[in-house]
């Protein structure tokens, strides 16, 4: 949850992390450095930003999944509560960087987190699974 705080405060902002993402391309990879022009930089780090939303959101799904109790024995539909949960948070959490003046709040983010607890989810439904196919 203090990652997820983290990246929603004004750190996390697009103004913060696109020049850590130029200098750790300057530093680890300089023959790609040269070859990338701004629009690029910006192209990455936003592609960057939307896998951090799917992956945050599935790992905080399946959180989510261990804390409320769901088992392999548990109804479909009561393994998709944790995504709920987890998407109710997205609201939230969007609704708190609307306050943040480098930050805003948009119904595209709350639907790429939406997705990634899905996926979250899914995975989860798909360890029981096989767990049970042993």
């Amino acid at each position: 949850m203090v990652v997820i705080f983290i990246v929603s405060s004004d750190l996390g902002s697009a103004d913060h992390t696109r020049p850590v993402l130029a200098s750790i391309v300057r530093r680890f990879l300089p023959w790609l450095a040269l070859r990338m022009t701004p629009e690029m930089i910006d192209v990455t780090d936003f592609i960057i930003r939307k896998i951090a939303h799917v992956t945050e959101y599935a790992v905080l799904c399946l959180l989510v999944s261990r804390s409320v109790g769901v088992k392999q024995s548990s109804p479909l539909r009561e393994r998709f509560v944790p995504a709920g949960i987890s998407s109710l948070y997205a609201l939230s959490d969007e609704f708190h960087q609307s306050f943040v003046p480098s930050r805003g709040a948009t119904y595209r983010d709350v639907m790429w987190d939406t997705v990634g607890a899905i996926i979250g989810s899914a995975a989860l439904n798909m360890i029981h699974l096989r767990q049970r196919q042993k």
